[in-house]
């Protein structure tokens, strides 16, 4: 479930981004997410929750990787 943060922080890294907070608050929010979708599945049996954290967790994700891209493309377009 957090595969995308490794790919992430390596694309940081490969970038020279490592100022960049994102794949830290990524962590925090993918820890946060998985209580509360641990809280909803053995506490509060509630799968409408459980789908809602998971796509808003995906929603944050995929425009975090996104956002490193780019970033990183327009530091490869400038060398």
């Amino acid at each position: 479930m957090g595969g995308r943060i490794p790919v992430l922080s390596g694309l940081a890294n490969f970038w020279n981004q490592e100022n960049t907070t994102l794949p830290l608050s990524c962590i925090v929010w993918l820890v946060g997410s998985m209580a509360g979708f641990y809280y909803f599945t053995f506490v509060d049996d509630n799968i409408l929750w459980r789908i809602r954290i998971y796509t808003v967790r995906m929603v944050v994700f995929s425009p975090s990787v996104v956002y490193v891209l780019a970033k990183g493309l327009k530091i490869e377009q400038k060398l």
